[in-house]
């Protein structure tokens, strides 16, 4: 069995704080965040690792915004797409990968080349269109 892994973002110092290298709140059995026996909350947003590796072996997590490249069939061209979206669990548990016009699954071996490029609490504009 893969250990779930989580980190969380701190809404109050704006940064990313990481279970293995940071001191972070305890987490309950059922999700609440407590530190001192104060549910804290409100401060943090808990997102969790997905278990998968980017091309650099970096491990993907929720809330990562990605590049990815997407072979999908579009009248004769199979050519990769290059893609940028977002990592999110969906209601059935399935990673996905969001790219704002739809939903990939992040095992389909059709998504290629996966590169994390930054996350939506430090790095929003990434997900501005040009």
């Amino acid at each position: 069995m893969i250990p779930t892994k989580f980190r969380v973002w701190d809404k109050v110092t704006k940064r990313m704080l990481y279970y293995d290298k940071d001191i972070v709140p305890l987490m309950t059995l059922n999700g609440v965040l407590v530190d001192a026996g104060t549910n804290v909350s409100y401060r943090f947003i808990l997102m969790q690792f997905t278990s998968k590796k980017d091309e650099k072996q970096v491990e993907i997590c929720e809330d990562d915004i990605c590049t990815g490249d997407y072979r999908c069939a579009v009248g004769f061209d199979f050519d990769p797409h290059e893609l940028t979206g977002t990592i999110e669990q969906a209601d059935n548990g399935l990673w996905m990968f969001d790219y704002g016009h739809g939903e990939i699954a992040l095992d389909d071996e059709d998504l290629q080349n996966i590169e994390i490029i930054g996350n939506v609490h430090e790095n929003p504009e990434l997900l501005e269109t040009k």
